[in-house]
Parts: structure tokens; sequence; C-alpha cells
């Protein structure tokens, strides 16, 4: 109220908002929003203060709000983040619209692929794994070269483990579709400079099985697990070209 120009007045309006979520006081915060908004239309800094804003929203799970302070200033970030949201709201057709506008509206943008990387992961680790692996797929197929689509072919192998050898009704042995997965990760990512960590970590999937089914890792039913594992650290140390660090790492791992 009393030095309105200054940028103290403006981080301490964003206190007030920070305070009012954290007390449980929406409606407050919301006309706290409101009036800034209207305050500082015309600053520069206020879009991205407001999507700061709009991620506390985001992790006291007020999605709504969230989506709307990141469509106050459309960037790809924040447009990614309303397709987490919807996801988060269970409103699985907003969250195809605004995958659709992010494809389309940032088709040129260079972190377009690390965007759809990261909703990939998002849907993912809520074990959606058909839209995951949607999204996955596009980014291998229109980034081929890059590590993102490293990344996104390594997540469908931890998914297809995931599938096909469920954690609580494990196979005896590592399913054949596994061991194809990663040949064919091998032969068409050899030349990436991730693929040869990418792919021990999702060996390392089945050896981390191992010390949940027994910490001390001796029980018969981990001993399963490591030979799973080993099967794939296996494939790394025949089959897939010599990296400095992490071909020791699987040797290390087998042993």
């Amino acid at each position: 109220a009393n030095w309105p120009d200054y940028n103290s007045a403006l981080a301490a309006r964003l206190g007030i908002i920070y305070s009012l979520i954290g007390l449980g006081d929406i409606e407050g915060a919301d006309a706290e929003v409101a009036t800034l908004l209207a305050d500082y239309a015309g600053d520069k800094r206020i879009a991205w203060k407001i999507r700061r804003v709009g991620n506390t929203f985001y992790r006291k799970k007020f999605y709504e709000r969230a989506i709307r302070l990141y469509e106050y200033k459309e960037t790809i970030t924040a447009q990614r983040k309303v397709v987490t949201a919807n996801i988060d709201l269970g409103d699985e057709d907003a969250a195809q619209q605004a995958l659709d506008e992010l494809t389309l509206r940032f088709a040129d943008a260079p972190r377009l692929s690390e965007e759809l990387y990261e909703i990939g992961e998002h849907y993912r680790k809520r074990k959606k794994y058909p839209s995951a692996r949607n999204v996955y797929q596009h980014v291998i197929d229109d980034w081929p070269g890059t590590a993102n689509a490293v990344w996104s072919a390594q997540r469908c192998i931890v998914m297809d483990i995931d599938l096909l050898d469920d954690p609580n009704n494990p196979q005896p042995q590592i399913p054949g579709e596994i061991l194809q997965a990663a040949d064919d990760f091998i032969a068409g990512y050899g030349g990436q400079k991730e693929m040869v960590r990418a792919l021990l970590y999702a060996g390392e999937e089945y050896y981390n099985r191992a010390f949940r089914k027994d910490p001390s890792g001796l029980a018969p039913e981990a001993a399963v697990e490591f030979a799973k594992a080993s099967a794939i650290f296996a494939r790394i140390i025949a089959e897939a070209p010599v990296d400095a660090k992490y071909t020791g790492e699987a040797h290390y791992l087998t042993a």
C-alpha cells in the first residue's frame, strides 16, 4: 500500500496469495489473484509469477484453478501442465484436447519432445499405460535421434515389464517379449549416447524388485528376479556398444 511501484510490493502481494493458499482460504486467494492480475496487467513479470501461483494450486490439488492460471499466458510448459492437470482431474477428453493444442501450437518449439515425454511420464506413473505409450510413440516417431526418444522407448520396456510380468504374480523366467524388446532397443539406439544407461535402468526394474521381495536379497523369490535382471545385463554386455561407465555397471550388478 505504501510503495506500490516497488518490486517488494509485488513480492508481498504474491506472499499474501501463497499464505492464503497455505491456510486453505482458497476464495481469498482467488480474490487476491484477480486483484493482482488487474493491478499488474502491464507488468512483463506477471506471466511467469502467476504460473508459479498456478504451480502452488496444482501441488494442493486445486487443478481447475491451476489450469486457469496456466492459461493466462500461454507458454509450452504452462500448456503441458494444463494437460497433466486434466489427467489428474480424470478428464481424459480435456487432457487429449489440451495435448492436441500443445502439439499444434508449439509444433516448432525445440522443447516439444521434452514436454511430451513429461506428459508420457505423468500417464505412466499413474499406470495409464495406453495413453503413456501413445505419447511416447509420438516422441519416438517424430524425434528419433534425441535422448527423449531413447528414454521414451525405454519407458515402453518398463511398462512391458510391469504388464507382462506382474510383480505380484511374477513369471518364473523373464518373458521372451522383454528380451526381444531389449534386443530391438540395442539395434535401434546403438549409436545413441543414452542407450546403455537407459537399458541398464530397465534391468534395474527387476534388480530392485528382488530387494523388495527380500531386503537381504537371499530369498528364492529374490533370486528369480535377480536372474531376470541378469538376463538384461547380459544383453548389454554382449550386444551393446561399450559405455565407459554403464557397461562396467552392468558387469558389477551381474556379479
